[in-house]
C-alpha cells in the first residue's frame, strides 16, 4: 500500500504536472488538509476514490502499483438454457425443485419488492447443484432481473438462481441486494477504506459508494443465470 506522498507522486507521474499543488487541486483538497491528516495517520481514501472514479483511472495502480489487469480475471458467472417449469414431484429421483418466486430485482435503478409468492417450481439436478456450483440446494431460489445494467453478463428477464446462505461477500461477484426496500442485483467491490463499491456491468450506469456500515442487505449471490433461448 501506497503512502500518500507515494500516490501524490503516482499522480504527478500519470498526469504529467510538476508540482503537489495540482494534484491537491486535482484531488479537491488542500497541502494543509493533506499535511494534517499525515500528522494524524490518516489516508484521504475518499478524495482519491472519487478522483479514480471521476478520471477513470485505475485505483489498484495508484494506491498499490499493481493494475487491475494484473489481477486475477472475474470468474464468468455459470449460465445455461431455463428448464422446464413444472409442479413439485417425488417421482424424480436426484432432482431438486427450487421455487421461483413473483419477485423482480432491478439490473437497472432500483425495482420495488412487489410480492414474495412462490408461483413456479424448476428441477435441477441435486449433483449439479452440489458438486458444480458447491451450494446446498436447501437454500436457493429463482427470481426474475428487469432493466438493462448487467449487460453483457445477463439480460433483462434472466433468471436468476440465488444462494440465500450467504457467510461471506466474495470481491467482484454479483449479489442481489435490498436496499430501501429495493432489491438491485450489482456486483459488489471492496474499496479497503470502509466502503463498497456497487457496480454495474453496463458501463452507462454510474457504480454507488456506501460506507459498510449503511443499510445494506445482502439477500443472496448469485450463482447461475438461465438464459431465455
Amino acid at each position: 500500500m501506497n503512502t500518500i506522498s507515494e500516490v501524490i507522486e503516482k499522480i504527478k507521474k500519470m498526469k504529467g504536472i510538476k508540482t503537489k499543488e495540482q494534484v491537491y487541486e486535482l484531488l479537491g483538497t488542500t497541502r494543509n488538509s493533506i499535511f494534517n491528516r499525515q500528522r494524524r495517520n490518516k489516508f484521504p481514501y475518499q478524495e482519491i476514490v472519487t478522483y479514480c472514479l471521476r478520471e477513470d483511472m485505475d485505483i489498484n495502480e495508484i494506491l498499490t502499483n499493481r493494475s487491475s489487469a494484473a489481477q486475477p480475471k472475474i470468474r464468468p458467472i455459470r449460465s445455461g438454457s431455463i428448464p422446464t417449469e413444472q409442479e413439485e414431484s417425488s417421482d424424480q429421483e436426484g432432482y431438486v425443485f427450487v421455487p421461483k418466486y413473483d419477485v423482480q430485482v432491478s439490473a437497472g435503478q432500483g425495482s420495488l419488492i412487489h410480492s414474495e409468492q412462490i408461483v413456479s417450481h424448476l428441477a435441477f439436478q441435486e449433483n449439479w447443484i452440489r458438486q458444480e456450483l458447491g451450494i446446498d440446494p436447501n437454500h436457493i431460489v429463482l427470481i426474475q432481473a428487469v432493466g438493462d445494467s448487467m449487460n453483457p453478463t445477463f439480460n433483462a428477464g434472466a433468471l436468476l438462481l440465488v444462494n440465500t446462505k450467504v457467510n461471506e461477500i466474495k470481491n467482484d461477484s454479483i449479489y442481489v441486494i435490498n436496499r430501501d426496500d429495493e432489491l438491485i442485483v450489482k456486483r459488489i467491490q471492496d474499496l479497503w477504506n470502509g466502503q463498497i463499491k456497487i457496480k454495474s456491468d453496463n458501463p452507462k450506469y454510474e457504480p454507488l459508494i456506501i460506507q459498510k456500515t449503511d443499510a445494506l442487505k445482502i439477500v443472496g449471490e448469485v450463482v447461475w443465470v438461465g438464459q431465455k433461448n
